[in-house]
């Protein structure tokens, strides 16, 4: 599919979907300012693990939008913070936003395929004029009924710079995420080889062995199957240093157990 430049009816702007700054105006008109701040607030002292599984259960979209500003603090990717929610349109925009703001933080001299796109490495990100902004090329893609292909066009990305993202991906790498939906499949697979390979020392469980290798698997799937990245993810997710080789290993036992052949990369 080539990528098309927003039609005259993209123009006319989606009223159902709000920008953050206007769920914010909402929420002071409901009395529930003060409400959101303490929540920001008190993010600041949750670890990291805690405000992921938040943001997998939320359906309130400010809130949504809070937790994605805290993890774009973090440095941690949108794609390490949780399964992009598709329940309504205004979930799938806080969603949208939050990988334009990954990119447009990470990448603030990237040049677009289309002029009026580019301010949104040009504009601050926290102004309305930002946020209006992608509403607008969000509503325009909606309109094109194109899906994330044509966001991912339009913007220019390459495969590297969409590997982080929740929402922009890649056929291969959406087909890939989708090995992710059997994960539990893995962990029984890995806790079976753990129980007939147990840690020498004693010191560390079989279900733990399990636990830690499953993690390695999703991180490495989410970095496209490449070591370095997936031990970058490691390091801002959890905060501990893996090195390529460690890594590398890791997924071989891996393989050995699950029977995938996660090295032959399809991307």
């Amino acid at each position: 599919m080539r990528w098309q430049r927003p039609s005259a009816e993209a123009n006319v702007e989606d009223q159902s979907i709000e920008t953050a700054a206007a769920l914010i105006a909402a929420a002071r008109a409901a009395g529930r300012a003060g409400y959101y701040k303490v929540a920001i607030v008190g993010l600041r002292g949750e670890p990291t693990p805690a405000i992921l599984g938040r943001g997998s259960r939320t359906t309130d979209p400010l809130m949504l939008w809070i937790l994605h500003v805290e993890m774009q603090r973090r440095g941690v990717p949108p794609c390490l913070r949780w399964q992009a929610p598709e329940d309504t349109r205004q979930q799938m925009f806080i969603t949208f936003i939050a990988d334009v703001l990954w990119l447009a933080r990470g990448h603030p001299d990237h040049v677009t395929d289309h002029e009026r796109w580019r301010k949104l490495f040009g504009y601050p990100t926290a102004s309305e004029k930002w946020q209006r902004l992608a509403r607008w090329l969000f509503v325009s893609g909606r309109c094109a009924q194109a899906g994330t292909h044509y966001y991912s066009k339009g913007l220019g990305l390459s495969d590297s710079q969409r590997q982080p993202l929740m929402m922009l991906l890649s056929n291969k790498m959406r087909g890939d995420r989708r090995l992710l939906n059997a994960l539990p499949t893995y962990r029984e697979a890995l806790h079976r080889h753990a129980l007939m390979h147990r840690d020498k020392s004693g010191k560390v469980a079989p279900s733990k062995i399990a636990e830690r290798r499953a993690e390695l698997l999703r991180l490495f799937i989410l970095a496209g199957r490449r070591p370095t990245l997936a031990a970058d993810f490691h390091l801002r997710l959890w905060g501990i240093r893996i090195s390529r080789q460690a890594l590398t290993r890791q997924i071989t036992t891996i393989e050995i157990a699950t029977g995938l052949r996660l090295r032959e990369s399809r991307i």
